[in-house]
């Protein structure tokens, strides 16, 4: 046997990718929680409007709404929709969720904006258990 050493000669490593992935995941996380927050922040000016406080007020003081779904009434933090403005005239067309004991509800609410006065034109409530409640005007001009 020949007593000469045997020649290693290590290739180099390959670089790794574990820094990039963890780059990358950290960088999805930000844009969902920013996206996330976003979306909250949005819900959150809805609630501040008039036809969306006009609307929570009329559902929590209507006996027909606590017997329905079962007081106490809370209302959930996501509120979707548009609302028009031109001028002192307008109108909203606003969706969000309320709570009870009993059962939770989808709420639709059409308002319209007049002389700087909004009027809630139609506020309807829908159980998950499938019963529907009107509180407000007639149909919607898209339901007829």
């Amino acid at each position: 046997m020949d007593d000469e050493p045997l020649s290693f000669d290590p290739k180099p490593a390959s670089k790794s990718i574990a820094r990039p992935v963890a780059i990358g995941c950290v960088a999805v996380v930000v844009i969902f929680v920013g996206l996330a927050a976003f979306g909250f922040h949005l819900s959150k000016q809805m609630k501040d409007t008039e036809p969306y406080k006009i609307a929570i007020k009329r559902l929590k003081d209507d006996p027909r709404v606590a017997t329905l779904l079962g007081g106490p009434i809370t209302d959930e933090p996501v509120v979707t929709g548009k609302i028009t403005l031109v001028g002192n005239h307008g109108n909203a067309s606003l969706e969000f969720q309320l709570r009870g004991k009993r059962t939770n509800a989808d709420v639709r609410v059409l308002a319209t904006l007049a002389d700087d006065t909004w009027t809630v034109d139609f506020l309807e409530i829908v159980g998950d258990n499938g019963s529907k409640l009107e509180l407000e005007g007639g149909k919607p001009e898209a339901d007829k």
